[in-house]
This record gives C-alpha cells, structure tokens and sequence, in this order.
C-alpha cells in the first residue's frame, strides 16, 4: 500500500488451507473461470479464478506444497512461489502457531510474469519495521540472462505419472526452447522417498486413512506404477476366485438372500475418472519452472524466456504492462 497498491478483495480458500480444491461452509466453492465443471484448485484458487476472469492486477498468496502453483495451472494464469522468508508472512494466519518446520511461502500471482517481476522489485528487500523478524533482507538482484541456458525437465518423478496434457506440455515446452536455441537435458531417476513421505503424511494426517497411509509405507522404493500392476494381479485373483464352481462357506454366511443377487451388485462399482480430455478440452495446462533457493530472479528470468519460446497461445486476460495476451 506504501506503493500505491489498493487492495480491493479477499478471495476465497479451502478450510484449513490444504487442499487442491476451493471450498469450504462459509462462502462454499469457487469453480474455474474456463469450466464451472471443475475445479479452480488451491488453496489460493479464489485469487487464481479472479486473475483468470480479468478482475485484478495481481494477487498474493501462500504457498507450501502447491497452493500457488496449482490453482495458477488449472486457471492459466502466473505465480511465483519465493524462496521462503524473502516476502514478509506478518498478517497472514496458518492453521495453528508454531509451525516453523514447514515455512510457507508468500508469493505473487499475476496476469504475466511482467506483474510477478514488478512485485518482486517492489517488495524484495523491503523494510518491514521488525513485524516479521524471519524475514531475509535480501533486495532485487538483476540477472543478465544468457543468450544460451541449460535447462532440466523430466515427464515422471517415479511416484505417479502425469497425464498425456501434463507430458504433452513439458515436452511441447522442451521443443520451443531447443527451436530458440536453448538446451535440454532429461532427469532420469529421481527419488521418490520424499514424494512418498510427502503423500503418505497427508492420507495419514489429513485424509485420516491410517491404512492407506500404512500401504504407501510398505511399498517401499517401489514406483506408483508398480504398485498399480500388484493391484491389477491382485484383482485377477480375486476374479479367479469368483470364477470357480462354488463360493466358500465363509461368503454364503454373508446377509445376502441366497440365489436372488447377482456377483456383480455386491462389488463396488469403478468410480468415475478424474481424468477426461474431451470434457477437459480447452481448459489450460501450466508448466513449472524451478530453479535454486534465492535465484527467484533467475526463475522469473527464465519464465519469460520459456514463455517468449512457447509463443501466443491465446488465453489468458494479458498483461497491464503493454505485453499481449499469452
């Protein structure tokens, strides 16, 4: 506001704060501005949804494992996710005090990366008056940009596998970048412990599914993709099982009414897939760009040349700042 800043809204979150959803009792859910059918994501999927539809310059939110990024891909929008502490955390609230281990992150979301760099020199190394004493006094720093840059992607980190979009996007993004002269070099291997433990704090803790979480400790180093091959034996044998003359006396002691209901209404039916590209056609895909902790000038650099590379694709409410519309 020292700026001339004029704050004009509070968006909508998810309770608690952690989820990839938008919705909560009190003011109920926020869909995506390109499809009502689905979801803005989150947690800061209101401000995501209010950048997409044109209604602000640019927003602030928090991030820890994905509540800028997320919400930022699924509305085709930009975010930047700082390194922690370089944007000061006074006034905002997490779910309980105390909570250092995990320091979340406050970061910008804007129309283009042009807002997210003239927040960064704004607010970078401003002084906060000692109202949060965590944050690190480090200022905007410039970053003369190489004509040529190296950059890493990978399709699968080995724990779940993206989607054809998702792998379509980065490999799409791959090719623009070498057309522009650049080069790119695939991540093979990566580890998936931390994803794992990542995953299975949160079946355990805030899905409250203790024995899910117990099955994702137990697969040990093995891929997601491994683990989805044991459940498609798994239910060969089953099926093997149901496909013998009899059934065993422990299932004919169940309450069902002998002869009058058929195999297949007793098993769960297959629930809907997430997962549809005809009723997702249209809808944007993001991509993340990462790089080193306190090189976000970098990252905003090399946002805008991964951006200038991949051209106009035609969405988007375009930048205040004289660029086009992405």
């Amino acid at each position: 506001m020292a700026l001339g800043a004029i704050p004009i809204i509070k968006t909508n979150v998810p309770q608690t704060m952690f989820s990839f959803e938008c919705f909560n009792p009190l003011w109920g859910r926020t869909v995506n501005p390109h499809n009502e059918h689905y979801t803005c994501g989150g947690s800061s999927g209101g401000e995501a949804a209010l950048l997409a539809l044109d209604g602000a310059v640019f927003g602030l939110g928090s991030d820890v494992g994905g509540s800028l990024r997320i919400p930022t891909s699924y509305c085709g929008i930009y975010a930047l996710k700082p390194t922690s502490n370089r944007v000061s955390r006074a006034g905002s609230r997490g779910p309980s005090n105390g909570d250092n281990g995990i320091q979340v992150a406050m970061g910008p979301m804007g129309r283009s990366v042009e807002e997210l760099d003239m927040f960064c020199r704004a607010i970078y190394g401003l002084s906060d008056d000692h109202a949060d004493y965590t944050l690190t006094p480090v200022p905007y720093r410039e970053f003369g940009t190489p004509k040529k840059l190296k950059f890493g992607y990978y399709t699968s980190d080995g724990f779940t596998k993206a989607s054809p979009a998702n792998k379509r996007a980065v490999l799409e993004t791959v090719q623009a970048l070498q057309k522009a002269g650049h080069e790119c070099v695939e991540l093979t291997d990566l580890p998936s412990g931390f994803i794992r433990t990542f995953v299975t704090w949160i079946l355990e803790t805030i899905q409250g599914d203790p024995q899910f979480a117990n099955v994702m400790r137990s697969a040990g180093t093995k891929s997601f993709g491994e683990f989805s091959e044991f459940s498609v034996k798994r239910n060969e044998w089953i099926k093997a099982f149901y496909e013998k003359d009899a059934l065993t006396e422990e299932w004919t002691k169940c309450s069902a009414e002998a002869g009058s209901v058929s195999m297949h209404k007793l098993m769960y039916k297959e629930k809907t897939p997430f997962y549809d590209p005809v009723k997702m056609k249209g809808m944007p895909v993001g991509i993340q760009i990462i790089g080193k902790r306190f090189e976000d000038e970098k990252v905003l650099a090399m946002m805008k040349i991964v951006d200038e590379a991949l051209g106009k694709r035609g969405f988007g409410p375009g930048s205040l700042l004289g660029a086009d519309k992405a």
